[in-house]
């Protein structure tokens, strides 16, 4: 069985206008209201699409322009193996000779320099771990082979480096016991090599993208070592450094499992949902934008949720979120845009 932590929210949403407060928080707490912004939510509907589904793996494809999602568990903990794109009105299920195992929890990114969409690992049925790497263009699922490569994980933070050129893949669930890792490591054209890293502690589940206009990887949240206890720093890194700074635990807070994607619209990185200790959801919308976070204080908003897709579509500027977990665990297939 697929192993899954997941705790969200409760209400249905409809289509809505928002008007929201921004709450700047720094690292030590303190708090600013700045110029009411604007933003939209609005539920999508597709008369076909992906199944309902929670840990999927997804990122936008650049080279395509459309969302890809992959795989992810039912409500029953079956993995799927089913691949399908978001072409910004519709959904379709695309089928390739060859595709990666059925698996919950891969990570995905798009690598502008090879032109596709890079997965790594997930779990499989019965708690397996899979250490393989597949590119999705085009023309299909290509399986790679690396002389090097990272463990077999679940539930890894995975983003595009634009300064570095390579997709960094950071933490994740590395053994039966949810034993988390601290290794970080950097896929490109030549293969995967793993890179010194000072600051981060073992995570799973924990969200990474990076920040174009401030050129740094920030990393949020995530399952500690135990295996079941979120946390709920900050973390940036600049540039080549091997050094993460902590920026305390000023934001969202304790969290894991977390949809987050770069917004150039917003400028700044958008994160929503996950879930907390086992004990309450994680609730609201964020922004991380000029070195804040940023609440997006609303009465309404899409159901809570956790271990969701959500990517950047550049054709229809609007971040994309779809699926996950719902509060009672179950899995889902509503799809939202916020604009």
């Amino acid at each position: 069985m697929v192993v899954m932590r997941k705790l969200c929210v409760s209400a249905l949403a409809v289509v809505m206008a928002l008007t929201f407060t921004l709450v700047l928080t720094t690292s030590a707490g303190a708090k600013t209201t700045a110029t009411p912004t604007s933003a939209r939510w609005e539920r999508v509907s597709a008369r076909s699409h992906p199944s309902a589904r929670d840990s999927a793996a997804s990122a936008y494809d650049a080279a395509t322009g459309q969302l890809v999602v992959f795989g992810g568990e039912t409500g029953g903990g079956l993995a799927l193996s089913d691949t399908w794109v978001w072409s910004g009105s519709s959904w379709h299920e695309v089928t390739s000779r060859t595709h990666p195992p059925a698996v919950a929890g891969a990570a995905m990114a798009y690598a502008p320099k090879v032109h596709a969409v890079v997965l790594f690992g997930g779990e499989g049925q019965y708690g397996k771990l899979f250490s393989q790497t597949w590119l999705w263009s085009s023309s299909g699922w290509h399986l790679q082979q690396t002389a090097s490569r990272p463990s077999g994980r679940a539930y890894p933070a995975m983003t595009y480096d634009t300064r570095t050129e390579t997709v960094d893949l950071f933490g994740g669930f590395v053994g039966g016991s949810r034993q988390t890792s601290a290794q970080l490591w950097a896929w490109s054209a030549r293969g995967w090599r793993q890179l010194t890293q000072h600051g981060l502690p073992a995570l799973a589940e924990a969200s990474m993208v990076y920040d174009p206009v401030a050129g740094e990887l920030l990393l949020q949240g995530g399952v500690a070592s135990d295996g079941i206890r979120t946390v709920g720093q900050t973390w940036v890194k600049d540039g080549t450094s091997s050094t993460w700074s902590s920026l305390g635990t000023g934001g969202p807070g304790d969290r894991a499992a977390a949809a987050s994607v770069y917004d150039p619209s917003l400028g700044g990185i958008v994160a929503f949902g996950g879930w907390l200790n086992y004990e309450a959801d994680a609730r609201g919308t964020w922004l991380w934008a000029n070195s804040h976070w940023s609440k997006i204080a609303t009465s309404v908003a899409p159901p809570e949720r956790s271990v969701a897709v959500m990517a950047f579509d550049d054709r229809d500027n609007a971040v994309i979120l779809f699926g996950g977990a719902s509060t009672d665990l179950n899995p889902m297939s509503d799809q939202w845009e916020l604009r």
